[in-house]
């Protein structure tokens, strides 16, 4: 199997954020063993001592479960973006660092409340995602997706757990995932990706992002 450039996160309209600022999440990153990068040393810092640090950054580089990984945040809408490159050697770590990613945003997502979020092979959103997100549209679905309240007020529990594809799980705080398929490194058979899009069409039409849609090959 070809090494992909890396696997991409994004969380987005936490009501916690916008409201508290970044504070919290640094909180959440100590109490989970995250730790924190310096630029230069590359030396790890207690996430809480750094943000207090450096507290007007927006990028920040952490070490989780021994993988780097890199996170934007955005200061006006309470936006997160995280990203890692799926460069090792041994195919193994690249599938525990998808796996480290994943248990990341199974704890940020509920405590922060976000909107939506998605993991996903790395590329650039889809055009208007934000604006279809603060309308509570689904207009695309990615290898792994973080339905917030609103959407599940919007569209009952029962529709996401019973979407077809790989694994559809609830979470605590009204929040549902919802995983189209084993791996984001393994292509969708057309039945799958067929099914899925004649599920949602129920009320919504909707296409599954491919990173190749958006500059990447």
């Amino acid at each position: 199997m070809a090494l992909e450039q890396g696997i991409a996160a994004r969380l987005l309209h936490s009501q916690a954020l916008e409201t508290r600022g970044f504070l919290p999440l640094f909180e959440i990153l100590s109490r989970l063993g995250v730790q924190c990068r310096e630029p230069e040393s590359n030396t790890v810092v207690e996430p809480i001592k750094y943000y207090q640090t450096n507290p007007l950054e927006d990028f920040y580089s952490l070490s989780v479960d021994s993988h780097q990984v890199e996170m934007g945040l955005s200061r006006t809408k309470g936006h997160m973006f995280l990203s890692a490159s799926l460069d090792y050697l041994q195919d193994e770590r690249n599938e525990d660092m998808i796996q480290a990613l994943c248990r990341l945003l199974d704890a940020l997502f509920p405590a922060l409340a976000f909107a939506f979020a998605y993991i996903d092979l790395e590329g650039d959103p889809p055009p208007k995602l934000s604006a279809d997100i603060e309308a509570t549209r689904i207009r695309w679905l990615f290898w792994t997706n973080y339905f917030g309240k609103s959407y599940v007020d919007k569209f009952g529990k029962d529709f996401f757990l019973h979407a077809p594809g790989w694994r559809n799980e609830e979470m605590r705080n009204g929040i549902v995932k919802y995983v189209i398929s084993p791996s984001p490194r393994i292509k969708m058979d057309a039945t799958t990706k067929k099914a899925i899009t004649a599920y949602f069409a129920q009320e919504t039409k909707v296409k599954i992002y491919s990173r190749g849609q958006f500059g990447f090959k």
